[in-house]
């Protein structure tokens, strides 16, 4: 792998840290926690594959920020108890 995808990958939050950032939004409290975990894998692995298949050209600035896509993901997924 060259430098430009390994350093966009390691730039990618934990799912923890995305978990925390999304721990006091208003849309994911009503989310159960393995259901949210879920959804910020899911959406950790879609970045991931970006990264890979663009050779780690960064996301452009219109794109949002993994939190919030994965706040998105939640409100077009069901909810799980």
């Amino acid at each position: 792998m060259s430098a430009e995808p390994a350093a966009a990958l390691r730039a990618l939050p934990s799912v923890d840290q995305l978990l925390r950032r999304l721990a006091d939004r208003a849309e994911v409290k009503q989310v159960a926690r393995a259901r949210l975990t879920a959804l910020v894998r899911e959406t950790l692995d879609a970045e991931r594959r970006r990264v890979l298949a663009e050779r780690g050209r960064p996301t452009p600035r219109r794109s949002p920020p993994a939190s919030s896509r994965a706040s998105s993901a939640r409100a077009r997924s069901p909810s799980a108890p």
